[in-house]
């Protein structure tokens, strides 16, 4: 936050995601050119999936023992100490309103925020607020908003974003702005509201539930959106938003936490320590994002009827793309379909190999060690230790309707990791890119009429109607023969 003891700071520079990506895009008009592409068709070819034998995959049974437990407890204290009212600033007593600057009566009195709900949802404390200047996800205020990709109204934490041993380091800077945002300027009557950065609104994953519907919507979708927003992305989301699906939004940064630690591997024991290791700490982001689909649905189903929430569609770009796995078996029976673009299996594989980052996951090899044996056995080893990487989780997917998205040549998530979560899916529609991750992103509104159509086609189909449906069809069926039935 820029330091509002002084004048307005000026305009952010550009979203990192959005200049690598139009960098990408002078490339991809050379590349295009030079394979003779016409349109932005033209590099993509799409292949029905073929799933009539079984045998290509056995579907994971998944068990509350895969799930990561995280502690409540800690999250009933966060929810006890939210505020109702979020203001930016206090004032110190030392002048009476009316002597304060005009910005800092606005930033006094006038709500930051309000929080609307503020409450435990499944595995985590979910708070969902309103702003006075709007609450729609897709209409993105400031380059913040574009850089995440979507305006966040809302944010779910659980005990895992606690336990990052870089919050403290984290909360400690922030302190040490705002102390020297006050100290700037000592006779402003005012200092930074501190009801403690631990009650922080922004803290956890961001999420943006849509506005209340005017039409009854298609469905439901729920968008894990990729690490860096970007114009192409949206394109593909806008186009789906006005054919009448109702859109969740939720951010997707599958780093490790406490990224950045150095595994040390002499031995076969090392090895097999770091593999369980990592396939933990993976597990943990993963789970965390799929507990939040699973609090976002769940709060729609008791607290936003205007929302179709038998009708569920689960789409990711990118990042995104890793946790919708994992987010689909954690949701189960209520998915119906998914899309996931240019994504990935094998988690480590792709940090050990990506061009773009390690994850986070760095090793130090002993003398003789790290050659390819090695690094081989090491993913093989971090897959068997692993619960909820796609490699595994993507199996549950393998009898709905998926639409994948993969490039070729993609080395940002390895093409290779791609044809593997291809195979974990067993064999699902999907559209070749003939180049890399960034051709496919560009090209990627050009695909806007057939994700649009896909999508709409696979919550059609009444084969696929959701578990949870029939469910509550079969309830309320028992209840209209049993009047005494209890809910």
């Amino acid at each position: 936050m820029s330091g509002v003891f002084q004048k307005a700071d000026g305009a952010t520079t550009g979203a990192l995601g959005r200049g690598v990506l139009r960098r990408a895009a002078v490339a991809a008009l050379i590349v295009g050119a030079a394979v003779g592409t016409s349109g932005l068709g033209g590099c993509m070819s799409y292949k029905a999936g073929h799933r009539t034998a079984q045998k290509n995959v056995k579907i994971a049974e998944m068990t509350p023992g895969d799930w990561p437990a995280r502690d409540l407890a800690q999250m009933e204290r966060l929810r006890d100490a939210t505020p109702n009212v979020y203001r930016r600033l206090d004032m110190t007593g030392e002048k009476p309103l009316e002597q304060l600057s005009k910005r800092h009566q606005a930033l006094v009195t006038e709500p930051m925020m309000k929080v609307v709900f503020n409450d435990i949802v499944g595995q985590g404390l979910l708070r969902i607020v309103d702003f006075p200047d709007g609450n729609d996800p897709a209409v993105l205020k400031s380059e913040y908003d574009k850089k995440q990709g979507f305006r966040p109204n809302a944010w779910f934490l659980s005990s895992l974003s606690l336990s990052d041993p870089r919050r403290p380091g984290y909360m400690a800077r922030s302190r040490m702005r705002r102390a020297a945002d006050e100290a700037g300027n000592p006779t402003a009557g005012v200092k930074w509201n501190n009801t403690d950065l631990d009650t922080a609104m922004r803290e956890g994953i961001p999420m943006g539930f849509p506005p209340v519907q005017k039409t009854e919507p298609r469905g439901l979708l729920i968008h894990f959106v990729a690490m860096m927003g970007n114009e192409y992305e949206t394109k593909v989301v806008d186009r789906l938003r006005s054919e009448g699906w109702a859109i969740i939004d939720i951010d997707s940064n599958p780093r490790v936490i406490g990224g950045g630690r150095s595994y040390e591997i002499n031995n076969d024991t090392d090895l097999d320590t770091a593999a369980q290791s990592i396939a933990r700490r993976i597990d943990d982001v993963l789970a965390d994002h799929a507990y939040a689909a699973e609090a976002a649905l769940e709060y729609c189903r008791k607290h936003r009827p205007d929302l179709p929430t038998d009708k569920v569609c689960v789409i990711g770009f990118s990042a995104g793309s890793l946790v919708v796995p994992p987010a689909a078996a954690r949701l189960g029976d209520d998915v119906e379909s998914a899309v996931l673009i240019a994504g990935g299996a094998n988690l480590l594989e792709i940090a050990m190999e990506s061009d773009l980052s390690d994850g986070g996951i760095k090793f130090k090899w002993g003398p003789g060690r790290g050659g390819k044996a090695d690094r081989e056995r090491l993913k093989r080893a971090y897959l068997k230790h692993s619960r909820l990487d796609p490699y595994r989780t993507a199996t549950v997917l393998a009898n709905k309707p998926v639409l994948q998205y993969w490039g070729q040549w993609d080395k940002w998530v390895p093409a290779e990791s791609g044809r593997v979560l291809s195979e974990r899916l067993n064999n699902p529609d999907k559209v070749t890119m003939l180049g890399g991750h960034c051709l496919l992103f560009y090209f990627l509104p050009g695909q806007s009429d057939r994700i649009a159509g896909w999508v709409g086609n696979s919550m059609a189909n009444v084969d696929t109607r959701t578990a949870a449906n029939r469910r509550l069809s079969a309830e309320a069926s028992a209840g209209a023969m049993n009047p005494k039935a209890t809910r």
